[in-house]
């Protein structure tokens, strides 16, 4: 099913799960969502609640590969890399709390992206571009936590949904790593 787009998912009271896609549909006693991003508006469709919240976050996309790999590092802030077809992409975790332009966001980023290289930032040939997340509100901004959340006994702020998991990776955590960690906990969890 990798990579079919997604039609729905419904839940039959009382039964399992069923992901719909173009082609078919799929059911099993546990359902690990998933969805990035889209998880607040895909849970919003199956009417369950949730505390999840939709952030816009900036990135540079930069045009000239910087790394061959995802690279962290800690340069006045912590600051990641990820290579892509011919460049890689260039990010923040934390958010502000108070408004900054553009251009400042841009700033930061090229600075960022020169460090993997110890190069001039004016050189980075590169395009400030937005990108979303969903994560649970917090205090203290941006959340780089991977979790897991268990919707047959859910926390507060959370709806029930007998078989359904909801799984973020988080901003720091491989997704193809941590999609395997949740797959296995839901396994256990209904074993």
């Amino acid at each position: 099913m990798r990579q079919s787009p997604l039609a729905s998912l419904y839940l039959e009271p009382g039964g399992a799960p069923q992901v719909r896609t173009e082609t078919s549909t799929y059911s099993g006693r546990v359902t690990v969502l998933a969805a990035g991003s889209w998880t607040p508006a895909v849970l919003g469709d199956m009417g369950i609640q949730s505390p999840l919240v939709q952030l816009a976050l900036p990135y540079l996309e930069v045009h000239q590969p910087l790394v061959d790999r995802v690279i962290y590092n800690l340069d006045g802030s912590l600051v990641a890399a990820s290579p892509t077809l011919g460049g890689c992409r260039v990010a923040l975790p934390g958010r502000t709390k108070r408004p900054i332009d553009n251009a400042e966001i841009e700033r930061r980023l090229r600075h960022a992206a020169a460090s993997f290289r110890d190069d001039d930032a004016s050189t980075i040939v590169a395009d400030l571009a937005w990108g979303s997340v969903a994560e649970p509100p917090s205090p203290v901004g941006a959340d780089p936590a991977a979790f897991l959340v268990n919707l047959t006994a859910p926390p507060s702020g959370w709806g029930q949904a007998d078989g359904v998991f909801v799984a973020s990776c988080g901003k720091w955590t491989s997704a193809l790593a941590f999609g395997a960690i949740a797959a296995n906990a839901a396994m256990e969890a209904i074993h």
